[in-house]
């Protein structure tokens, strides 16, 4: 092999070998730390639970404790109104609200949870659905 053709295969070598390491994931401590969301475990009420009267308070229970501050519930009834107090009590991995205004129908029920501390973890959001059957129309 001439010395040209030896040079260029080490820049072919050395140029494939910087392309693989940059594409490599991370590994060590920054990797063990990448955020992961809490999970939620459980609400009270259940998810497309039916009942005769709008429940008072509504509480979901994550993996992981939460940031009072970046976390928070709201509660929609069947006309779209907010009718959760608009403040949220958390303690540990649980957050919930009360609700002020029971009408019959089907509630909207929207958690957005983030961990402690903030940007450690990452955060989740979802939504769940209760009836009441009977109280006051909308």
């Amino acid at each position: 092999m001439s010395a040209a053709n030896l040079a260029f295969m080490r820049r072919i070598a050395l140029g494939l070998t910087c392309l693989v390491l940059a594409l490599a994931p991370t590994v060590g401590p920054a990797a063990a730390n990448s955020p992961t969301s809490p999970m939620l475990l459980s609400s009270t009420p259940e998810a497309g639970s039916s009942f005769a009267k709008a429940p008072k308070e509504v509480s979901f229970t994550f993996s992981e404790p939460l940031d009072a501050a970046y976390s928070r519930i709201e509660v929609y009834d069947a006309c779209g109104r907010r009718v959760d107090e608009g403040d949220i009590t958390v303690t540990g991995p649980e957050m919930k609200t009360k609700i002020v205004k029971r009408p019959a129908g089907r509630y909207k029920i929207y958690y957005f949870a983030n961990a402690v501390p903030k940007g450690a973890t990452g955060e989740t959001d979802g939504i769940i659905t209760i009836t009441a059957k009977k109280g006051p129309s909308c």
